[in-house]
């Protein structure tokens, strides 16, 4: 009885207790445009400890004591006290202050913010979710998009009447509608150093059923705030936690808040004045136990090149003892699309849930394949989905997909994006054909314009076979041009492909191609616009493509071949000892294999589709090629191996340097053709091309063997930088060395040697000026040592550049 007195007892104080706590919830916004605002302070009836809204601007206090009173203290807004009536669902709006990071001021003593970043970036490895053995998550990603106009216009309708009537019939429509919208579930797991897996099992897309733009919302932010770069939609900014930021960064300790038994100290950031480096601004919430990263506000210090503006938020909580991101935010005002002459604005909001610190998984669950779309991501129904919504959709959610599914489907969006993704890998879908972009015009020196049509069945005929050909014209050599394949799609996903091709055409004499090798923003292509001199092909081939290991795609070829030159040279044959045949006209047999390495090199997998991610590892292409005599009247014995290594690096606060080796031998006698006539890029009033000699002129030299090492280094915007003009300095200097074994053979034009080393330095100055999404700059090179040219002004080489801007 005693015992049953005492529970009952204890029971009555403990719900006594629970009645005693009081609570209240709500949203903090900004006043002015409605904007949540996250990490807010909130502390009840003057106590240190507290509360602090979540990445959507919410909160929930809760007090033993009845609240009286609510503080709200936040960097740059004005702190507010009230007495709330209501404790239900309060809407909070904070006013901005005038508020700016001041300048480094020194004063005796260290600077306490400094004390806590360097206890930060000791302990950044420790923290870094990406440095765990294992770890696996579900996140579900919603990103909107709509217009970037005025909140004056958005939020007072009497405003409106000074607009124009797009204006206002545009406004009435995003009252009730976004632009566009997407959500996402994934489901990620990572195995250390590097693997990683993720896998969307649902996919919605406004007006689509194409999950492509689902890689739009993976790419806005970095998935953690502890790497050296913070990667913001494809621009890299140097982390305030970097070794060294100090030097780099003005740091400010704006507050100090309660978090249990813990401190949080917030801390404000922004590049020093002065300092020339793409860096961030904004706040870091350290969490004293660990000094860890509880919270995150970051954003550009300064707008991209095209003026796209970024903003992200991030929000941290120990799962299982580890720090873990949980919540992410990316905000982005993009500065080159517009819909009724105002920038488009991209929302996107990330949720991690069911996550699981170093689970058990094996390296065989990881492939080479980061990211893929189930194939019924876009089939699940409503109630999947609200298993993983935040918050059930509101009403101008709803209105959005139901108006603009309706829109999407009476005018074919997705049959258009497929149009779209096909016009991306050089094609223009029609019906059951598809047009190669780059037949209908061309130039070079040689052919000059260079008009024509070329193209392949597509799908609609037949998924296993498509029969193709091209015809062409050049108006300066006065010559058609024609060809014709037939492939054979044998399995889609690893690109095992054979083809039979027939071509009549032109082909750069001594020149150098490699399978796989495209690139259409590399500048390297403007060379093939200075091609002079070229030789008359008619060629019969088969190939068959593959991807072999991991990391290779392979080409597998077989070909008989006429080659005829079109100028004064001619190869000299020895028939006798006195007698000597001069050849212009060459039948050659060849076969071999042609290959792309790309070590670690990662994909995104979307409807049979795969697009690269990027290796950190050099990439190697390379070429075998035996000439193979008395075969379907091959006159010439000879092997040809062609090597291409190239890589990118990047040193923290210096740039990107750029190393590119290209080497070839050929081992026999062959004509010119088949031979190095050097990389030289040298014309005229040209524009510079990357990774070639720009001050070599076309045909200069000639070799059977050659080594050449192009070096550049981009300092992007760390040596010269204003508010308006923000240009890219790259330092270049190319060396190239070469040899040709019996020289007189070749005749009927001049020959030089490449024996003594050739050298050039010079600099680009990119993107001096902007056109949408193209940038203009010069170049200047000039050419020295043993093949240096007598009067110095022939040795200077002066050029336009002309770069995609990203």
């Amino acid at each position: 009885m005693r015992f049953g007195l005492i529970i009952f007892l204890l029971f009555l104080e403990w719900t006594s207790s629970i009645a005693q706590i009081n609570s209240v919830n709500g949203k903090v916004v900004d006043s002015q445009t409605n904007y949540p605002l996250a990490f807010v302070n909130i502390t009840a009836n003057e106590q240190k400890a507290g509360t602090a809204t979540d990445i959507d601007g919410k909160f929930l206090l809760q007090s033993p004591e009845p609240i009286e009173q609510l503080t709200f203290s936040y960097v740059g807004y004005e702190k507010l006290k009230i007495n709330p009536e209501n404790k239900k669902n309060l809407l909070v709006k904070l006013e901005k202050t005038n508020y700016e990071l001041p300048e480094l001021v020194v004063l005796p003593g260290e600077n306490p913010a400094h004390r806590i970043i360097k206890k930060v970036t000791e302990n950044r490895d420790i923290n870094n979710p990406e440095k765990l053995n294992s770890f696996s998550y579900t996140s579900y990603n919603k990103a909107v998009f709509t217009a970037d106009y005025d909140s004056v216009y958005l939020y007072d309708k009497s405003k409106r009447e000074t607009l124009d009537s797009s204006d206002r019939e545009a406004l009435e429509f995003l009252d009730d509608h976004y632009l566009m919208m997407m959500e996402f579930v994934s489901e990620r797991k990572f195995l250390a150093p590097d693997k990683n897996n993720e896998t969307v099992i649902a996919s919605r897309i406004s007006g689509l059923k194409n999950p492509m733009f689902t890689m739009l919302a993976t790419q806005m932010q970095s998935f953690s705030f502890y790497d050296d770069y913070i990667s913001l939609f494809d621009y890299n900014y140097l982390n305030p936690i970097a070794k060294g930021s100090i030097n780099k960064y003005v740091f400010s300790l704006e507050d100090t808040v309660w978090a249990g038994n813990d401190t949080v100290f917030i801390i404000a950031f922004r590049p020093k004045k002065g300092a020339n480096f793409d860096g961030l601004e904004g706040l870091l919430y350290i969490n004293t136990k660990g000094y860890a990263l509880q919270n995150v506000i970051a954003g550009p210090f300064e707008a991209t090149d095209n003026d796209t503006k970024i903003k992200i938020q991030q929000k941290y909580e120990q799962i299982e003892d580890k720090w873990f991101p949980v919540q992410l935010n990316s905000d982005m005002t993009f500065g080159s699309l517009q819909v009724n002459n105002q920038h488009v604005v991209g929302i996107g909001r990330t949720y991690l849930k069911d996550i699981s610190i170093n689970p058990e998984l094996e390296k065989k669950e990881f492939s080479n394949i980061e990211m893929t779309v189930a194939k019924d991501a876009y089939k699940k129904s409503d109630e999947f989905w609200n298993q993983f919504r935040q918050d059930s959709l509101n009403q101008k959610e709803q209105n959005t997909y139901h108006t603009i599914d309706s829109i999407g489907e009476a005018e074919d969006f997705d049959l258009k994006l497929k149009m779209l993704t096909t016009l991306l890998n050089g094609e223009i879908p029609w019906k059951f054909f598809n047009f190669y972009l780059d037949k209908f015009i061309d130039y070079n020196e040689y052919e000059g314009f260079r008009l024509g049509v070329g193209g392949h069945t597509n799908e609609q005929i037949s998924r296993i076979v498509a029969l193709g050909g091209c015809f062409a014209y050049g108006f300066r050599d006065n010559a058609f041009k024609y060809g014709g394949e037939l492939s054979f799609i044998i399995d889609k996903l690893r690109k095992i492909q054979l083809d039979l091709k027939y071509s009549n055409d032109v082909i750069e004499s001594g020149g150098v191609a490699f399978p796989f090798d495209f690139n259409p923003l590399s500048t390297e292509y403007y060379r093939r616009y200075l091609i002079q001199k070229m030789d008359k092909i008619e060629k019969y081939e088969a190939l068959l493509r593959f991807h072999a290991m991991q990391y290779m795609d392979a080409r597998v070829f077989a070909n008989k071949q006429f080659r005829q030159t079109t100028d004064d040279y001619y190869f000299s044959e020895d028939l006798s000892n006195d007698i000597s045949f001069r050849k212009k006209n060459y039948n050659l047999t060849e076969i071999g294999i042609g290959f792309r390495y790309a070590y670690n090199e990662k994909f995104m997998e979307i409807q049979d589709m795969r697009f690269p991610l990027g290796t950190d590892y050099p990439i190697i292409h390379g070429k075998i090629t035996q000439g193979v005599p008395n075969l379907l009247d091959g006159e010439y014995s000879y092997t040809r191996f062609d090597l291409k290594v190239e890589k990118t690096f990047r040193i923290k606060n210096l740039g990107k340097p750029h190393v590119q080796l290209l080497g070839g031998y050929v081992s026999g006698e062959t004509p010119y053709t088949l031979l190095y006539s050097g990389n030289g890029s040298f014309l005229s009033y040209n524009v510079s091309a990357e990774n070639t000699f720009e001050t070599m002129r076309l045909n200069e030299f000639l070799s059977d063997k050659y080594v050449s090492l192009f070096l550049s280094h981009n300092f992007g915007h760390l040596l010269l930088k204003a508010k308006k003009f923000k240009p890219d300095i790259v330092l270049v200097t190319n060396l190239g060395i070469g040899a040709l074994t019996n020289p007189e053979k070749h005749q009927g034009i001049d020959i030089n040697t490449l024996e003594r080393g050739y050298f050039e330095s010079g600099f680009r100055i990119n993107n001096m000026l902007r056109y949408s999404l193209l940038g203009f700059g010069v170049g200047v090179f000039y050419r020295y040592g043993p093949y240096a040219l007598p009067n110095w002004q022939d040795n200077l080489a002066a050029k336009f550049t002309l770069t995609v801007v990203m």
